[in-house]
């Protein structure tokens, strides 16, 4: 979540999303790369994108994260030829 929405959300919401919907353990679990996908929510160089997920550091270095330009939460709608080319590239990095 960027820095100028938090106010928008009061402190118990973001402690709900913090902790409460927080299912990063079940990334210990896995062997394999797991992909994240993103919209950047058009700030292609905002250099906090990451750090603004809110992720644990355990949670970081499992996942390969894409992001998605000009979407924000519903990247299927707001820009499908992007999805498509970020799961393509995927799909073509795993088929190597």
């Amino acid at each position: 979540m960027f820095q100028d929405e938090r106010k928008y959300y009061t402190p118990e919401l973001f402690k709900e999303i913090q902790e409460d919907f927080d299912y990063t353990h079940y990334l210990e679990l896995l062997d394999q790369k797991v992909y994240a996908i993103y919209g950047d929510r058009n700030q292609i160089e905002y250099e906090r994108k990451i750090e603004d997920l809110n992720l644990p550091i355990s949670a970081l270095e499992k996942l390969e994260i894409r992001f998605v330009h000009n979407a924000c939460h519903m990247i299927m709608l707001e820009n499908p030829e992007g999805l498509y080319a970020v799961l393509k590239s995927i799909f073509d990095e795993l088929s190597v």
